[in-house]
Protein backbone atom coordinates (compact mmCIF):
# COMPACT_ATOMS: atom_id res chain seq x y z
CA UNK A 1 0.00 0.00 0.00
CA UNK A 2 1.87 3.36 -0.89
CA UNK A 3 0.69 7.12 -0.93
CA UNK A 4 2.03 9.73 -3.47
CA UNK A 5 1.28 13.81 -3.22
CA UNK A 6 1.68 16.26 -0.30
CA UNK A 7 0.51 19.44 -2.28
CA UNK A 8 -2.80 20.30 -2.75
CA UNK A 9 -2.15 20.40 -6.49
CA UNK A 10 -0.64 17.01 -6.94
CA UNK A 11 -2.72 14.17 -6.91
CA UNK A 12 -3.96 11.71 -4.53
CA UNK A 13 -3.02 7.93 -5.05
CA UNK A 14 -3.97 4.88 -3.13
CA UNK A 15 -2.68 1.71 -4.18
CA UNK A 16 -3.67 -1.68 -2.46
CA UNK A 17 -2.82 -5.00 -3.35
CA UNK A 18 -4.89 -7.98 -2.30
CA UNK A 19 -4.33 -11.55 -3.29
CA UNK A 20 -2.64 -10.35 -6.76
CA UNK A 21 -5.24 -7.72 -7.45
CA UNK A 22 -4.30 -4.12 -7.85
CA UNK A 23 -6.99 -1.46 -6.97
CA UNK A 24 -6.38 2.17 -7.58
CA UNK A 25 -8.57 5.21 -5.83
CA UNK A 26 -7.41 8.26 -7.54
CA UNK A 27 -9.74 11.70 -6.53
CA UNK A 28 -8.66 12.66 -9.65
CA UNK A 29 -10.82 10.30 -12.05
CA UNK A 30 -13.78 11.63 -12.95
CA UNK A 31 -15.19 8.73 -15.47
CA UNK A 32 -14.68 5.79 -12.72
CA UNK A 33 -15.31 5.33 -9.08
CA UNK A 34 -13.54 3.09 -6.88
CA UNK A 35 -16.86 0.48 -6.70
CA UNK A 36 -16.35 0.40 -10.88
CA UNK A 37 -12.27 -0.19 -10.27
CA UNK A 38 -13.04 -3.34 -7.98
CA UNK A 39 -15.52 -4.58 -9.99
CA UNK A 40 -13.84 -4.59 -13.09
CA UNK A 41 -10.43 -5.78 -11.72
CA UNK A 42 -12.90 -8.94 -9.97
CA UNK A 43 -14.16 -9.86 -13.08
CA UNK A 44 -11.32 -9.40 -15.35
CA UNK A 45 -9.06 -12.04 -12.58
CA UNK A 46 -12.39 -14.49 -12.91
CA UNK A 47 -11.90 -14.58 -16.41
CA UNK A 48 -8.18 -14.90 -17.10
CA UNK A 49 -7.28 -17.56 -14.04
CA UNK A 50 -7.95 -21.53 -14.27
CA UNK A 51 -9.16 -22.09 -10.63
CA UNK A 52 -10.02 -25.96 -8.81
CA UNK A 53 -13.23 -26.35 -6.98
CA UNK A 54 -16.47 -24.42 -6.99
CA UNK A 55 -17.60 -21.31 -8.80
CA UNK A 56 -20.23 -19.09 -10.11
CA UNK A 57 -21.18 -17.84 -13.41
CA UNK A 58 -22.12 -14.09 -13.07
CA UNK A 59 -22.78 -11.78 -15.76
CA UNK A 60 -20.24 -8.57 -16.03
CA UNK A 61 -23.17 -6.51 -17.39
CA UNK A 62 -26.28 -8.05 -15.98
CA UNK A 63 -28.68 -9.85 -17.83
CA UNK A 64 -31.57 -8.18 -16.52
CA UNK A 65 -30.25 -4.78 -18.45
CA UNK A 66 -30.82 -6.07 -22.03
CA UNK A 67 -33.90 -5.84 -23.82
CA UNK A 68 -34.06 -9.70 -24.59
CA UNK A 69 -33.56 -11.85 -21.86
CA UNK A 70 -33.41 -15.52 -21.50
CA UNK A 71 -34.46 -15.18 -17.26
CA UNK A 72 -38.24 -14.15 -15.98
CA UNK A 73 -38.66 -10.26 -15.23
CA UNK A 74 -38.92 -7.07 -16.71
CA UNK A 75 -36.46 -5.79 -20.37
CA UNK A 76 -33.72 -3.77 -20.24
CA UNK A 77 -32.37 -0.84 -22.37
CA UNK A 78 -29.36 -2.62 -23.77
CA UNK A 79 -29.19 -4.53 -27.41
CA UNK A 80 -27.40 -7.18 -27.58
CA UNK A 81 -26.69 -11.08 -26.09
CA UNK A 82 -26.16 -11.05 -22.35
CA UNK A 83 -24.65 -14.66 -22.49
CA UNK A 84 -21.12 -13.25 -25.01
CA UNK A 85 -17.96 -14.66 -23.74
CA UNK A 86 -16.47 -10.98 -22.96
CA UNK A 87 -19.77 -10.44 -20.91
CA UNK A 88 -19.15 -13.68 -18.90
CA UNK A 89 -16.63 -14.45 -15.82
CA UNK A 90 -16.73 -17.24 -13.16
CA UNK A 91 -16.19 -16.18 -9.41
CA UNK A 92 -16.07 -17.81 -6.16
CA UNK A 93 -18.87 -17.59 -3.92
CA UNK A 94 -17.57 -14.71 -2.15
CA UNK A 95 -16.72 -12.92 -5.26
CA UNK A 96 -19.84 -13.06 -6.72
CA UNK A 97 -21.43 -11.83 -3.65
CA UNK A 98 -18.87 -9.37 -3.42
CA UNK A 99 -19.77 -7.76 -7.16
CA UNK A 100 -23.10 -7.79 -6.35
CA UNK A 101 -22.62 -5.57 -3.86
CA UNK A 102 -20.53 -3.18 -6.20
CA UNK A 103 -23.16 -3.00 -8.47
CA UNK A 104 -25.13 -1.45 -5.85
CA UNK A 105 -22.90 1.26 -5.07
CA UNK A 106 -22.27 1.53 -8.97
CA UNK A 107 -25.65 2.23 -10.13
CA UNK A 108 -26.70 4.25 -7.33
CA UNK A 109 -27.77 7.41 -9.20
CA UNK A 110 -29.89 5.51 -12.04
CA UNK A 111 -33.05 4.56 -10.20
CA UNK A 112 -34.14 1.78 -13.08
CA UNK A 113 -30.84 0.00 -12.81
CA UNK A 114 -30.53 0.77 -8.93
CA UNK A 115 -33.77 -1.15 -8.52
CA UNK A 116 -32.79 -4.14 -10.69
CA UNK A 117 -29.36 -5.00 -8.73
CA UNK A 118 -30.82 -4.38 -6.01
CA UNK A 119 -33.18 -7.03 -6.43
CA UNK A 120 -30.43 -9.23 -7.85
CA UNK A 121 -28.30 -8.93 -4.43
CA UNK A 122 -31.63 -10.02 -2.47
CA UNK A 123 -32.49 -12.87 -4.69
CA UNK A 124 -28.70 -13.86 -4.28
CA UNK A 125 -30.23 -14.85 -0.89
CA UNK A 126 -32.09 -17.56 -2.05
CA UNK A 127 -30.81 -21.14 -0.83
CA UNK A 128 -30.51 -23.70 -4.09
CA UNK A 129 -29.03 -27.23 -3.59
CA UNK A 130 -28.04 -26.47 -7.28
CA UNK A 131 -25.39 -24.23 -6.03
CA UNK A 132 -24.29 -27.02 -3.28
CA UNK A 133 -25.78 -24.37 -0.32
CA UNK A 134 -22.00 -22.75 -0.46
CA UNK A 135 -23.65 -19.43 -0.75
CA UNK A 136 -21.74 -16.54 1.21
CA UNK A 137 -23.53 -13.51 2.25
CA UNK A 138 -22.93 -10.92 4.81
CA UNK A 139 -26.15 -10.54 7.26
CA UNK A 140 -25.68 -6.51 7.72
CA UNK A 141 -25.11 -5.91 3.52
CA UNK A 142 -28.35 -7.77 3.05
CA UNK A 143 -30.20 -6.29 5.68
CA UNK A 144 -29.16 -2.89 4.24
CA UNK A 145 -29.96 -4.00 0.55
CA UNK A 146 -33.24 -5.15 1.43
CA UNK A 147 -34.33 -1.82 3.50
CA UNK A 148 -32.84 0.00 0.56
CA UNK A 149 -34.69 -1.68 -1.91
CA UNK A 150 -38.07 -1.62 0.28
CA UNK A 151 -37.81 2.37 0.25
CA UNK A 152 -36.89 2.25 -3.19
CA UNK A 153 -40.23 0.44 -4.09
CA UNK A 154 -42.26 2.31 -1.66
CA UNK A 155 -41.31 5.90 -3.31
CA UNK A 156 -42.10 5.10 -6.90
CA UNK A 157 -45.50 4.12 -6.36
CA UNK A 158 -45.72 7.36 -4.61
CA UNK A 159 -47.67 10.22 -6.37
CA UNK A 160 -47.74 9.70 -9.94
CA UNK A 161 -46.04 7.03 -9.89
CA UNK A 162 -48.82 4.80 -8.65
CA UNK A 163 -51.21 3.66 -11.52
CA UNK A 164 -54.05 4.72 -9.72
CA UNK A 165 -53.07 7.85 -9.52
CA UNK A 166 -55.71 10.45 -10.27
CA UNK A 167 -58.07 7.96 -11.18
CA UNK A 168 -61.19 8.22 -9.30
CA UNK A 169 -64.41 5.36 -9.32
CA UNK A 170 -67.57 6.42 -9.68
CA UNK A 171 -70.46 4.97 -7.04
CA UNK A 172 -71.61 2.65 -10.12
CA UNK A 173 -67.89 1.25 -10.62
CA UNK A 174 -67.87 0.65 -6.90
CA UNK A 175 -70.64 -1.14 -6.62
CA UNK A 176 -70.04 -3.20 -9.79
CA UNK A 177 -66.33 -4.21 -8.11
CA UNK A 178 -67.95 -5.03 -4.92
CA UNK A 179 -70.26 -7.57 -6.42
CA UNK A 180 -67.82 -8.90 -8.67
CA UNK A 181 -66.11 -10.12 -5.28
CA UNK A 182 -68.23 -10.39 -2.81
CA UNK A 183 -68.92 -14.14 -1.83
CA UNK A 184 -65.68 -14.70 -4.36
CA UNK A 185 -63.84 -18.52 -3.71
CA UNK A 186 -60.60 -19.38 -5.71
CA UNK A 187 -61.06 -21.32 -8.14
CA UNK A 188 -59.47 -24.67 -7.80
CA UNK A 189 -57.30 -24.18 -11.16
CA UNK A 190 -55.71 -21.44 -9.23
CA UNK A 191 -55.03 -23.34 -6.13
CA UNK A 192 -53.83 -26.26 -7.88
CA UNK A 193 -51.25 -23.95 -9.58
CA UNK A 194 -49.83 -22.12 -6.49
CA UNK A 195 -49.41 -25.52 -4.80
CA UNK A 196 -47.77 -26.83 -8.26
CA UNK A 197 -45.24 -23.96 -7.65
CA UNK A 198 -44.82 -24.64 -3.90
CA UNK A 199 -44.02 -28.23 -4.66
CA UNK A 200 -41.48 -27.43 -7.37
CA UNK A 201 -40.05 -25.17 -5.04
CA UNK A 202 -39.63 -27.56 -2.48
CA UNK A 203 -38.10 -30.24 -4.78
CA UNK A 204 -35.81 -27.83 -6.21
CA UNK A 205 -34.54 -26.91 -2.75
CA UNK A 206 -35.25 -23.33 -2.78
CA UNK A 207 -36.46 -21.91 0.67
CA UNK A 208 -36.55 -18.89 2.05
CA UNK A 209 -33.14 -17.75 4.67
CA UNK A 210 -34.41 -18.05 7.75
CA UNK A 211 -34.93 -14.07 9.47
CA UNK A 212 -32.30 -12.94 11.58
CA UNK A 213 -32.89 -11.91 15.03
CA UNK A 214 -32.73 -8.62 14.40
CA UNK A 215 -34.66 -8.57 11.48
CA UNK A 216 -37.21 -10.23 14.22
CA UNK A 217 -37.36 -7.66 16.82
CA UNK A 218 -36.79 -4.53 14.23
CA UNK A 219 -40.59 -6.25 12.97
CA UNK A 220 -42.06 -6.71 16.86
CA UNK A 221 -40.93 -3.50 17.69
CA UNK A 222 -42.78 -1.72 14.19
CA UNK A 223 -46.24 -3.72 15.06
CA UNK A 224 -46.02 -3.29 18.91
CA UNK A 225 -48.25 -0.89 20.46
CA UNK A 226 -50.23 1.97 18.54
CA UNK A 227 -47.81 0.75 15.38
CA UNK A 228 -50.44 -2.50 15.62
CA UNK A 229 -52.63 -1.96 12.84
CA UNK A 230 -55.54 -3.23 15.26
CA UNK A 231 -54.56 -0.78 17.80
CA UNK A 232 -56.95 0.46 19.93
CA UNK A 233 -59.67 -0.89 17.90
CA UNK A 234 -62.33 -3.43 19.12
CA UNK A 235 -64.72 -6.07 17.60
CA UNK A 236 -68.51 -4.42 17.75
CA UNK A 237 -70.95 -6.72 18.90
CA UNK A 238 -72.28 -7.74 15.64
CA UNK A 239 -68.42 -8.80 14.25
CA UNK A 240 -68.06 -11.13 17.13
CA UNK A 241 -71.28 -12.33 16.14
CA UNK A 242 -70.42 -13.26 12.74
CA UNK A 243 -67.34 -14.37 13.60
CA UNK A 244 -69.17 -16.87 16.23
CA UNK A 245 -71.39 -17.99 13.73
CA UNK A 246 -68.70 -18.92 10.67
CA UNK A 247 -66.85 -21.08 12.82
CA UNK A 248 -69.31 -23.24 14.78
CA UNK A 249 -69.62 -25.99 13.46
CA UNK A 250 -66.85 -25.70 11.30
CA UNK A 251 -64.88 -29.47 10.84
CA UNK A 252 -61.95 -30.29 9.82
CA UNK A 253 -61.69 -32.31 6.61
CA UNK A 254 -59.71 -35.83 7.02
CA UNK A 255 -56.75 -34.52 4.86
CA UNK A 256 -55.95 -31.38 7.24
CA UNK A 257 -56.16 -33.62 10.57
CA UNK A 258 -53.87 -36.52 8.90
CA UNK A 259 -51.08 -33.48 7.82
CA UNK A 260 -51.38 -32.28 11.77
CA UNK A 261 -50.58 -35.77 13.09
CA UNK A 262 -48.03 -36.60 10.79
CA UNK A 263 -46.31 -32.96 11.39
CA UNK A 264 -46.13 -33.91 14.82
CA UNK A 265 -45.82 -37.72 14.98
CA UNK A 266 -42.90 -38.56 16.24
CA UNK A 267 -41.77 -35.46 17.78
CA UNK A 268 -41.43 -35.04 22.04
CA UNK A 269 -43.48 -32.51 23.48
CA UNK A 270 -42.37 -30.26 26.05
CA UNK A 271 -42.82 -31.63 29.40
CA UNK A 272 -43.15 -29.50 32.93
CA UNK A 273 -43.37 -30.91 36.33
CA UNK A 274 -46.56 -29.64 38.77
CA UNK A 275 -45.57 -29.00 42.22
CA UNK A 276 -48.43 -30.28 43.34
CA UNK A 277 -49.06 -33.92 42.08
CA UNK A 278 -45.46 -34.19 41.20
CA UNK A 279 -45.65 -35.40 37.61
CA UNK A 280 -44.10 -34.56 34.49
CA UNK A 281 -47.14 -33.27 31.86
CA UNK A 282 -47.25 -31.79 28.44
CA UNK A 283 -47.02 -28.07 28.74
CA UNK A 284 -50.00 -27.87 26.44
CA UNK A 285 -52.50 -28.96 29.00
CA UNK A 286 -50.20 -28.18 32.13
CA UNK A 287 -52.41 -24.62 32.61
CA UNK A 288 -55.70 -26.09 32.64
CA UNK A 289 -55.41 -29.30 34.72
CA UNK A 290 -51.77 -28.48 36.52
CA UNK A 291 -50.76 -26.05 38.18
CA UNK A 292 -52.81 -23.48 40.19
CA UNK A 293 -55.81 -26.22 38.89
CA UNK A 294 -54.36 -29.25 40.35
CA UNK A 295 -56.89 -31.06 42.29
CA UNK A 296 -54.72 -31.78 44.78
CA UNK A 297 -54.03 -28.01 45.28
CA UNK A 298 -57.73 -27.48 45.08
CA UNK A 299 -57.87 -30.27 47.78
CA UNK A 300 -54.85 -28.25 49.89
Amino acid sequence: MGRQGRHRNVSFLLTVVYKNVTIELTNINKHMNKYTKWYNNICKRGQTRVIEGYTEKHHIIPESFYSIRKRKGPSGWIIGDSDAIENITHLTDREHELVHYLLTKIHKDNKQAYFKVLKAYEMRSMVNTRQEGKRYFSSRRLAGVRAERARLQSESMKGEGNPNYGISRTAEQKEEHSKKITGRKQPVHEKEKQKAAWIKRKNDGIERKPYSEEYKLERSKMYSGEGNPNYGKSHSAETIAKMSEKATGRKQSEETKQKKADAVRGSKREKKLCPHCDQHVAVNGYARWHGDNCKKAIIQ
